[in-house]
């Protein structure tokens, strides 16, 4: 363990950030997530002079028209016949080109989708230019079926190729690029996961993260309040972002310390700003405007960014903080009389922390009846802790080894404690469907 390890959560926040969930429960899916996607459910909304609006192709009515191998044909043969009359850089042969890959995709032939989008990205280059949004529509389609290829090095490139035309066209008067810039942050604090083989260094991915939500932030705020939803997206995904960068100075191997007292990780030395203090302050303080975001409207869910903020004490440690910070979320619903509801919401049975508050679209694209699982039992003491951790179901029949490790996570995670009046209690025989993605296993 290294010297940055003190404050460090017990646990490797990034895979507990997409495996865990209270059975009934989808990790906080309540009114607060909705707010916060206010500007946020079309994802593309940042690409383009109508961002990403082309995102959303797949799921137009030509995915629908084109969904059989004689399709394909049929649009192959149009594509020659337009490329014969108006040549191969005639802009209607990557128009019709896009169709094809529609077909393929609905035919989940996934392959075949990605060379075509590959022409249509080099016709489109060809008649509009190296930096034309009119790029990010071919893109989205590409990221779609690579991420169903489960290809990930080149679903990091198409998500990079995103971030290269969105740093030269946004600028401070761009505020739709923000949704691009989440988009992408979201991605890269998703390919942190051990299962995501890009070929890049967990630690560079978490770097970028931190980048494309600070720029979505930024882009956000100085909006004004029609960006709100993607503020507090930007938001949670550095606390997030935060928390993962801490666990992994505080745990992983590749993380040491050289001859010259530099911290390095991957060959690459840290830059100074990412100590475990620092990592601490940048979450705790984008929790804290959050707060103040839902504070300056007066708005209900100031509760419920309250609960976050405790959740953020919790986690590293601050029992007392976490505690007192969790009682001011009772007391503001107490003043807008809505205590029960807001103890139903957010303090009515334990939560395993962090909780998720954003999905990554590989978690969207895959349906999680893929993924295995284990049911436990246990309880939870006022002060977060669980303690008789006992296995009742998993699915499929999983080895000892990796319902030992689901028992150890219960053990060593921190929840967010039940709550009554206000004030911390035990809670006993919960029960957590812990669930194991496959290439996590």
């Amino acid at each position: 363990m290294n010297r940055f390890s003190s404050a460090a959560p017990q646990c490797r926040p990034g895979r507990l950030l997409r495996t865990a969930c209270l059975t009934g429960v989808l990790a906080l899916a309540g009114p607060f997530v909705a707010a916060a996607a206010t500007n946020t459910d079309d994802d593309d909304k940042g690409a383009g002079s109508d961002p990403d609006a082309s995102a959303a192709a797949a799921d137009s009515p030509l995915s629908a028209r084109f969904d059989t191998p004689e399709d394909t044909v049929v649009i192959e043969q149009e594509i020659a016949d337009m490329a014969a009359r108006g040549g191969a850089f005639d802009p209607l042969v990557a128009e019709q080109m896009v169709s094809l890959a529609l077909a393929h995709q609905a035919n989940n032939d996934h392959l075949a989708a990605v060379e075509v989008l590959k022409q249509v990205l080099h016709i489109t280059r060809v008649n509009a230019g190296l930096n034309d949004l009119s790029q990010t529509g071919p893109i989205n389609l590409m990221i779609k079926s690579n991420i169903a290829l489960q290809d990930w090095e080149a679903v990091d490139g198409n998500f990079h190729l995103l971030w290269w035309l969105h740093r030269r066209n946004a600028t401070d008067d761009r505020p739709e690029f923000a949704g691009t810039a989440n988009r992408i942050g979201r991605w890269h604090l998703d390919a942190t996961s051990d299962s995501r083989d890009t070929r890049q260094p967990p630690f560079m991915h978490m770097v970028r993260a931190e980048k494309a939500f600070t720029d979505a932030a930024a882009l956000a705020e100085n909006a004004g309040p029609e960006y709100g939803g993607e503020f507090i997206t930007a938001l949670i995904g550095l606390a997030m972002t935060n928390l993962e960068i801490s666990s992994y100075l505080s745990s992983s191997p590749d993380v040491r310390v050289d001859e010259f007292g530099r911290l390095v990780a991957a060959g690459a030395v840290i830059d100074f700003k990412y100590r475990m203090s620092d990592t601490y302050r940048r979450g705790r303080d984008a929790l804290q405007k959050i707060v103040d975001f839902y504070a300056a409207q007066n708005s209900a869910l100031e509760a419920d960014a309250l609960a976050l903020l405790g959740d953020w004490y919790q986690m590293h440690r601050k029992f007392e903080r976490a505690q007192t910070t969790y009682a001011q979320a009772y007391d503001i619903a107490v003043q807008r009389d809505e205590a029960d509801q807001v103890t139903e919401r957010l303090f009515s049975s334990p939560r395993p922390l962090p909780v998720t508050l954003m999905k990554s679209e590989v978690d969207e694209q895959f349906s999680s009846e893929d993924l295995n699982y284990v049911v436990m039992t246990f309880d939870v003491s006022p002060s977060g802790r669980a303690s008789n951790v006992n296995i009742v179901e998993s699915s499929p029949d999983l080895p000892t080894r990796e319902l030992r490790n689901a028992r150890r996570w219960a053990r060593s995670n921190r929840f967010r404690p039940r709550m009554e009046d206000g004030k911390p209690v035990a809670a006993t025989n919960v029960t957590l469907r812990y669930a194991i993605r496959p290439s996590d296993r």
